[in-house]
């Protein structure tokens, strides 16, 4: 991932954060948040001292309702849970963020891709502190849950 990494150690996706959390442009904010998660991502994935900055912004903007697009809202879930794995302060960003009402809300989705992202990052949280589970119980996760566990998709119910 040579041009991500040096995208990011330039300062590009410090400048990208900014703008995306800035802008009240629909169409920069779709490709913004598009390109975010993509330096996001990747195998191996990028040093999350280098990228932290960018969880926040993606959440927000899913929180919002700034990213309507269902692939780039997938796009974000998936850079979202990949960065919300096992740590508590990496948890907490998300949970200050406030988007487990929309992430919760995907449950009620049908397709896989924006689905499996959104069931990762409500269990990133759940294995956090009682707190962030408790901020889970309180956003209504019990009756989505529910129904994602009787998915016609192993995958899903796993």
């Amino acid at each position: 991932m040579f041009y991500r990494d040096t995208i990011i150690r330039s300062a590009g996706l410090i400048n990208l954060v900014e703008v995306v959390d800035r802008t009240t442009d629909e169409t920069l904010i779709k490709h913004g948040c598009w390109a975010l998660s993509n330096l996001c991502r990747g195998s191996p994935l990028p040093k999350y001292d280098l990228i932290k900055s960018a969880i926040p912004v993606l959440c927000r903007a899913i929180a919002k309702s700034r990213v309507t697009d269902r692939e780039i809202l997938a796009d974000c879930c998936w850079a979202i849970s990949y960065h919300s794995d096992a740590n508590k302060n990496k948890i907490q960003v998300v949970v200050d963020s406030e988007v487990i009402p929309r992430i919760i809300k995907n449950l009620e989705e049908s397709t896989m891709p924006l689905l499996v992202p959104s069931i990762r990052i409500l269990g990133n949280i759940s294995t956090g502190t009682a707190e962030h589970t408790n901020k889970l119980l309180s956003a209504g996760i019990l009756n989505p849950l529910e129904k994602v566990l009787e998915h016609h998709k192993k995958v899903v119910r796993r």
